[in-house]
C-alpha cells in the first residue's frame, strides 16, 4: 500500500530477504502466521498499524486515501484509495483499490479472502481490472493444523484457464509453537527443494539464529544467516546479517537496537562492514505520544555526519487508531510534503445501520462544487466537517432536498453528518 518510508521500515528492508517474507507468510498486507512472535522486533516496541490487521476492530478501518504533494500548485492531489469489507465475523473479505484520474475512481486491483470456521485465512485471490471486469492473476491458499498454526502455504497463478501451483512453503514448530523450520518449494511437474530455513531460540523463545540454505543437486549448501543478541528483558539489541564465503560466514551489516526507559523502540542504526569495521549508513529516532503509539520516525544518512533524509508523521483516534501518516522529505536541508495516507475507521456494521444508511442519498461524490442530499424525512440537520474534526458548517432544513456548496473548499475528504428521524449518519465527501 504504502513504500514512502524505505527507512522508517529499514528493519524489514534487508531483514525480510524473499526467504524470510516466507516465514511471516502474509496475505497481502494481513499477518498470518507467526502473530505470537515478532522475529526481530517484540509487538511491544512497534504497535502493529490497523491496516495491517486481518480482524476487525471496533473500530474498524473501512478506508485509506493516498495524497501526493504537488510541489508546482502546493497543494495535495488524490493518488489511490482502498476500500476494506468484512463478514459477519469481522474478518475481511475482500480489500480494492482505486486510483484517482482527475475526475473519478478507477477499479485497480482486488484482494478477495476467505477464512475457515476458526477464522484463519484459508485463501487470499488477486485480481486486477482490465477497464470493465475483474480477472485472476494469483491465488494463495493456507492449510493448518489442528491448533490452528500454519502448516502449508500454496501460491498458484492464473494461466488464463486454471490455477498452476508455483512454489510451497511448509512449516515445522517445536512444542512451545516456535517456527523451527521452513522449507521452500517449487513446482516443475512434481515439488523440488529451492531453499529452507532453520530457527534457533534460547530458552526465553527469542530467536537467537536464522539460517538459510540452498538445494543445490542433492544436497543443501549454506546460504546466509542472521544472528540476534538479546538483554535480558528480552529485547533485541543488535542483529548481523551473514552471507556464506565458501569457508565463512562473512559480516554483510548489522543493526543496533536502542530503547527508552519504557522499553519502546528510541532508535536503531545500520551500519555496514567494511571488512575491518563497522561503518554507520543510516538510522532512524522515533518519538512516541502520552499512549506509547509511534508518533515521529525520523530517518538520517550518514555521510561523515547524520544528515536528515525522511520524516514519518504519524496521528492517532482516542481508540489509539492509526489515523494519518504524513511522509516528508529533506532536500537541501529544506523539509517539504511528499505524500500522505489517511485511515477512516467505522463500528462494527449491522443490517440496521446498512438500512439506515439507505435512506440517505448525497450526490455527486466526488464533487468539484455542490453537493445534493436526499432524505426521506423534512426536517435534517447536516454538519460538515474537516478531517481534522473542525467544524465548518451546521444547517438546518426541512425540505427533502438539500444543497451544501464546497466549491469554496480545498481538495481533500470532509465528513458530512446528517441527523434526521432521530438518527445520525456519517457520509465522507471527496473534494477534487
Amino acid at each position: 500500500m504504502k513504500i514512502f518510508y524505505v527507512f522508517s521500515i529499514l528493519i524489514l528492508f534487508f531483514l525480510n530477504t524473499k526467504a524470510q517474507n516466507r516465514s511471516y507468510i502474509k496475505s497481502d498486507d494481513i499477518c498470518v502466521v507467526q502473530n505470537q512472535q515478532q522475529i526481530f522486533l517484540s509487538k511491544k516496541y512497534l504497535k502493529k498499524s490497523q491496516s495491517d490487521q486481518s480482524y476487525a476492530t471496533a473500530s474498524t478501518l473501512d478506508s485509506t486515501y493516498l495524497w501526493n504533494w504537488d510541489t508546482i500548485t502546493q497543494n495535495w492531489d488524490a493518488n489511490s484509495k482502498i476500500l476494506y469489507n468484512y463478514d459477519i465475523n469481522s474478518n475481511r473479505i475482500n480489500k480494492i483499490t482505486q486510483m484517482w484520474n482527475g475526475n473519478e475512481w478507477i477499479n485497480f486491483t482486488k484482494y478477495s479472502y476467505s477464512n475457515d470456521l476458526n477464522n484463519n485465512l484459508t485463501e487470499q485471490i488477486f485480481e486486477n481490472w482490465n477497464g470493465s471486469s475483474w480477472n485472476n492473476f494469483n491465488k494463495k491458499l493456507y492449510t493448518y493444523d489442528f491448533t490452528n498454526k500454519l502448516i502449508i502455504f500454496l501460491e498458484q497463478d492464473w494461466n488464463g484457464t486454471n490455477w498452476r501451483d508455483k512454489y510451497q512453503d511448509l512449516f515445522t514448530y517445536d512444542s512451545n509453537n516456535n517456527l523451527i523450520k521452513d522449507l521452500y518449494q517449487y513446482w516443475s511437474s512434481s515439488w523440488i527443494n529451492s531453499d529452507q530455513i532453520i530457527y534457533t531460540y534460547d530458552l526465553n523463545n527469542n530467536l537467537i539464529n536464522k539460517f538459510s540454505s540452498r538445494w543445490v543437486g542433492s544436497g543443501w549448501f549454506n546460504d546466509f544467516q542472521y544472528i540476534n543478541t538479546f538483554d535480558s528483558i528480552n529485547n533485541i539489541t543488535n542483529s548481523i546479517y551473514q552471507i556464506w564465503g565458501g569457508l565463512a560466514f562473512e559480516n554483510i551489516r548489522q543493526i543496533v537496537y536502542y530503547y527508552d526507559f519504557n522499553n519502546s523502540l528510541a532508535s536503531y542504526k545500520v551500519q555496514n562492514w567494511s571488512g575491518f569495521n563497522w561503518a554507520n549508513s543510516s538510522q532512524s529516532l522515533f518519538t512516541y505520544d502520552a499512549n506509547n503509539n509511534q508518533k515521529v520516525v525520523h530517518s538520517q544518512l550518514w555521510n561523515g555526519q547524520w544528515v536528515d533524509y525522511n520524516q514519518l508523521l504519524r496521528t492517532y483516534n482516542i481508540n489509539d487508531s492509526l489515523t494519518s501518516e504524513l511522509n516528508q522529505k529533506w532536500k537541501d536541508s529544506i523539509l517539504s510534503n511528499s505524500d500522505s495516507t489517511h485511515y477512516y475507521y467505522s463500528g462494527i456494521t449491522n443490517i440496521q445501520t446498512l438500512d439506515t444508511q439507505k435512506s440517505v442519498a448525497v450526490y455527486p461524490n466526488p464533487t468539484n462544487g455542490k453537493i445534493t442530499i436526499e432524505t426521506f424525512t423534512s426536517k435534517n440537520s447536516f454538519e460538515l466537517y474537516e478531517s481534522s474534526g473542525i467544524l465548518l458548517q451546521r444547517s438546518f432544513t426541512t425540505n427533502f432536498k438539500s444543497e451544501i456548496d464546497l466549491s469554496c473548499l480545498s481538495s481533500g475528504i470532509y465528513l458530512l453528518r446528517i441527523i434526521h428521524n432521530n438518527i445520525t449518519i456519517h457520509k465522507r465527501i471527496f473534494k477534487y
